[in-house]
């Protein structure tokens, strides 16, 4: 064709790795790999605009982006490597302004780091070679670098989908819905290279070899059991399961921003104030650990914080079964430690492999007017 167009629409300089196309617009990286760009039509300029979608999360970009992939489902999320190996996501959906960046540090074997290698997009599929169902979303698979007992080893490895319990709300009987919370957790996997056993009811799970010599955490039949060391590519469980899932363990950590509520002398930064209480909004969760860092100067980094556990098992929850994940609000008493200072920040941390889903956080807040 002789009668097209190619007029520049933007002075942004874009890297040349290959962008995404997400709805009418895409994303590019820019020319210096330390930003990531959407670029779409804007009616106010009739033209495409370029718009800096790391310009609040600059630090993501810090090890410059080096491919990036998109998943449309379940949830909008657009997946980054970086050149150090590591990996980003970044829930985006434009029409609703939702653009929110999450670093993603995968588990390290006893010798270090994960280093990933490449990173892959494909519509998910429900063939008999298959655990889970995945044809309702799309799957995000890896090349993973990691040294297992002294050997570099690269892994194929696929993010499990997210998990997705009972609605609580289709059920009026409180004790019904947490029998069936149970039911469905047992399939909830959250190992890294890890994988999944289903059949009889056994102690005895092989297959490992790929963590040879690893100390790994164990969910049996939705509990999470004690850790165990892979050796001749078997581990033993405490109790018989027919669901196990092992693999790798990872931490996770909520560090959460300034506490910026007004007194009647103004503005609530800057003053002197302490968390008296806080309101979890949870989904789907299984118990963590809480504190309030006085200071501000993330303390977590040093071991100095003092926790706070929030259980959910109940009396009468077998001890010998899993507990089922909770939903709903918890309100919990201020944490050891806690006191006055001028930015209080709520900290929160877990390392079980279960799930965790934060919905919202209410502090009960006193300022002193001093």
């Amino acid at each position: 064709p002789s009668d097209f167009a190619a007029d520049p629409q933007t002075s942004v300089k874009a890297r040349d790795l290959a962008p995404v196309q997400i709805d009418s617009g895409g994303l590019f990286v820019q020319r210096a790999k330390r930003a990531l760009y959407d670029l779409g039509y804007d009616f106010r300029i009739d033209a495409l605009k370029a718009s800096d979608v790391t310009i609040l999360s600059d630090h993501i970009g810090k090890g410059n982006f080096a491919q990036i992939v998109y998943q449309a489902e379940p949830v909008s999320s657009v997946w980054s490597r970086l050149e150090d190996g590591t990996l980003t996501c970044l829930t985006y959906k434009r029409d609703q302004n939702v653009v929110g960046w999450t670093p993603c540090v995968l588990a390290a074997t006893a010798a270090g780091a994960a280093v990933v290698e490449s990173i892959s997009v494909i519509p998910g599929n429900n063939d008999p070679g298959q655990v889970y169902n995945s044809i309702n979303r799309d799957e995000v698979w890896m090349i993973v670098n990691r040294t297992v007992k002294g050997h570099t080893k690269r892994y194929i490895e696929m993010m499990e989908g997210y998990f997705d319990g009972p609605n609580r709300a289709t059920y009026l009987d409180k004790s019904v819905w947490r029998a069936a919370m149970k039911v469905a957790q047992v399939d909830a996997f959250h190992v890294d290279c890890g994988l999944t056993y289903k059949g009889v009811a056994t102690t005895s799970i092989t297959g490992l070899n790929h963590l040879e010599g690893e100390t790994v955490k164990v969910v049996a039949d939705g509990a999470v059991q004690a850790d165990a060391v892979v050796s001749s590519g078997s581990i033993t469980l405490g109790l018989a399961a027919s669901t196990v899932q092992v693999g790798l363990s990872y931490s996770w950590i909520y560090r959460g921003m300034k506490l910026p509520y007004g007194s009647q002398t103004g503005p609530g930064v800057g003053q002197t104030k302490t968390v008296n209480g806080l309101v979890f909004v949870l989904r789907d969760s299984a118990s963590f650990d809480y504190a309030i860092d006085l200071a501000g100067d993330g303390d977590e980094e040093r071991n100095a914080l003092e926790f706070s556990s929030v259980p959910f098992r109940t009396p009468g929850d077998p001890m010998s079964q899993a507990a089922p994940l909770f939903s709903g609000e918890i309100n919990v008493d201020p944490p050891t430690g806690n006191g006055f200072n001028t930015d209080p920040r709520v900290m929160m941390q877990g390392t079980a492999p279960m799930p965790w889903t934060l919905l919202g956080i209410q502090p009960q807040i006193a300022e002193s007017e001093l």
